[in-house]
């Protein structure tokens, strides 16, 4: 790791104060300083020292816009410099009223032609897209910022199959960043794939339960779980296609697999989660175990199910071709979706491109931890709140899937579970 020797760290806390933290090895009580970037310097004003263990806290205020995208540096009397961070401003209603991203074309949107990529991160000084060819060769390009946080490239030519990957200058590092919005995954998410989605498995919507709700049987289940039994000979033991395999039977004769759904007389299935989740090996299913309650990737189904997790379609395809055969036997399809927490906060795509920005702190800025899991989502912050609503969306549209079960839903706030219901609601319409 590399060492860092500023004399000073500071910190953006909204549009008009920042804070020095400033070891007191270091400390100098007639220090001054100043902010230096997009070529001007502005003064800065001492408003409260507060004496902490070994360090003392500056609050500083001053007249200025600052421009979140260029690089500003605190300098002192002396000429000592240290790049100014972004800290508590990401959590202010006024930047998620400035930042809130309102279309939907975030991810890449691809033609034959030409591919759109789109990244969403206000706070980013520079955004490098890499790109690898199905045959191995890596390039980059280097992105544009356009308006509300978003950074944006268009690649001409036909990238079907291309792994994509971002890197994003933030906080003094270039960290590299999967795609929040990808639907296409390498194994363990190390690189999202651009693909073709007129190429993907066409779902039959459910057509066989018009009734109330509540009078919904519903039948909760485990992917793997369910085709695992070596009595019964599923072909895709483990995977999404093992709930496809009709004819299968118990060594008594009773009917196993989707026959033994239907002959239960259920009108729902309600699948543990399926969306990427981390804490399993996809490459080696028999290696680590996990319920799904573990979310990585929020929009691209979970590779342990597939029979490929490497190929750009198989995980997608195989999971459509299992809704499809649960509706065709008249099954509707629940998700347990987990959007309260995430498997790995420091690691997911927001907590890198937008530092401080995805998750409830307490007034010392530490994660709260109601989820049990090490952090909560913050899902009253406008991008967040957006991530999840496309998420469902993408699901309900794409998949046809028939209806959500929310992990602890009493930690996602009230506004984002009405908007997304009216968004179902209008989905039902058509």
């Amino acid at each position: 790791m590399e060492k860092d020797n500023r004399k000073f760290y500071c910190y953006l806390d909204d549009f008009d104060f920042l804070t020095i933290i400033v070891p007191l090895v270091n400390y100098d009580e007639s220090e001054t300083y100043s902010l230096d970037g997009n070529e001007e310097t502005i003064p800065l004003k001492i408003g409260e020292k507060i004496t902490l263990d070994k360090e003392i806290k500056l609050v500083c205020s001053f007249d200025a816009y600052i421009e979140l995208r260029k690089i500003y540096y605190v300098v002192n009397g002396s000429g000592e410099a240290s790049e100014l961070y972004t800290g508590k401003i990401v959590r202010t209603e006024l930047f998620d009223n400035i930042y809130r991203y309102r279309k939907n074309d975030l991810g890449f949107t691809y033609t034959k032609e030409a591919t759109k990529f789109k990244i969403w991160t206000p706070v980013a000084k520079s955004v490098r897209l890499e790109l690898v060819n199905p045959k191995g060769k890596k390039t980059f390009k280097e992105m544009e910022y356009k308006n509300a946080g978003v950074w944006r490239s268009v690649v001409d030519g036909d990238l079907e199959g291309t792994a994509y990957r971002y890197h994003v200058y933030v906080n003094g590092k270039e960290k590299i960043v999967e795609d929040p919005y990808a639907t296409s995954s390498k194994t363990g998410g190390s690189y999202s794939y651009v693909i073709d989605r007129s190429k993907l498995f066409a779902v039959t919507p459910l057509a066989g339960f018009s009734g109330n709700p509540l009078e919904a049987v519903i039948y909760e289940m485990n992917v793997r779980d369910f085709s695992m039994d070596k009595a019964i000979p599923f072909k895709n033991r483990g995977k999404f296609l093992g709930l496809t395999e009709t004819g299968l039977e118990t060594p008594e004769g009773h009917p196993a697999g989707i026959d033994y759904l239907k002959h239960l007389g259920i009108t729902h299935v309600q699948l543990m989660p399926v969306f990427d989740f981390g804490d399993v090996d996809e490459k080696k299913p028999n290696r680590l175990y996990n319920w799904g309650y573990n979310p990585e990737q929020y929009f691209v189904p979970e590779g342990w199910y597939a029979s490929d997790p490497d190929d750009p379609y198989c995980r997608i395809n195989e999971m459509r071709q299992m809704i499809d055969a649960l509706h065709r036997e008249g099954i509707g399809v629940i998700m347990d979706v987990v959007y309260n927490h995430v498997f790995d906060a420091l690691e997911f795509p927001f907590e890198k491109l937008v530092p401080g920005y995805a998750y409830q702190v307490d007034r010392q800025g530490i994660y709260t931890n109601a989820s049990g899991c090490g952090n909560d989502l913050a899902t009253d912050r406008e991008m967040v709140r957006k991530l999840i609503i496309d998420s469902v969306l993408y699901w309900a549209r794409d998949f046809q899937v028939d209806g959500f079960r929310f992990d602890l839903m009493g930690l996602i706030d009230f506004e984002t579970m009405n908007d997304l219901r009216q968004e179902l609601a209008d989905i039902d319409d058509h």
